[in-house]
């Protein structure tokens, strides 16, 4: 349907953009992005997450290709 093709649309966009701007924020905040107790630390090691919940990217790429009436390659 149109909702679960945004929905899918959405949430590999969403988590592939986290990725990026977590990626920039550690190189704006250099060597003290790293300390264990800031919380863009903390956001670097969870971002990750974000590519896995609620189905991997790829899962995510195979949902929209069905909606939209595409035949996903294997």
């Amino acid at each position: 349907t149109d909702a679960a093709e945004a929905v899918c649309t959405a949430k590999y966009w969403c988590s592939e953009q986290l990725q990026r701007l977590v990626l920039d924020g550690m190189r704006v905040f250099g060597g003290r992005a790293y300390f264990l107790d800031s919380l863009m630390a903390r956001v670097y090691l969870e971002a990750p997450l974000a590519l896995y919940a609620g189905g991997t990217v790829e899962i995510q790429k195979n949902l929209i290709a069905r909606a939209m009436g595409l035949v996903a390659r294997r």
